[in-house]
């Protein structure tokens, strides 16, 4: 639904990873902060662990238009609920890829 970014929305769950400034500015879309887009996340995980019903079938969330990196997101949603299917790109090697963004 236009203009509700967050949450269930129809069939849908949106999790922002975007911004943009409020009116009266002109629109400047821009990423959100990484530990913003933590926190969609837990607050979706919670979701959707609430939720077992549903199924949802996750995309590359953030990995686009926001910039980031799959081994800056995919680490985010390692610990979803079964009933979340991760992308395939992040695949069973999404450990690896978090271990090394630390060093």
């Amino acid at each position: 639904m236009y203009g509700q970014g967050i949450g269930l929305q129809g069939r849908s769950y949106a999790l922002p990873t975007m911004s943009a400034n409020p009116p009266p500015r002109p629109a400047q879309v821009r990423p959100l902060p990484l530990g913003a887009i933590t926190n969609h996340a837990d607050v979706f995980k919670a979701f959707a662990a609430q939720h077992p019903e549903l199924l949802f079938f996750l995309t590359r969330v953030g990995c686009g238009s926001a910039g980031f990196s799959d081994r800056q997101i995919a680490p985010l949603f390692l610990n979803a609920p079964a009933n979340v299917l991760r992308p395939p790109e992040w695949g069973r090697d999404s450990a690896r890829h978090r271990d090394s963004d630390r060093t």
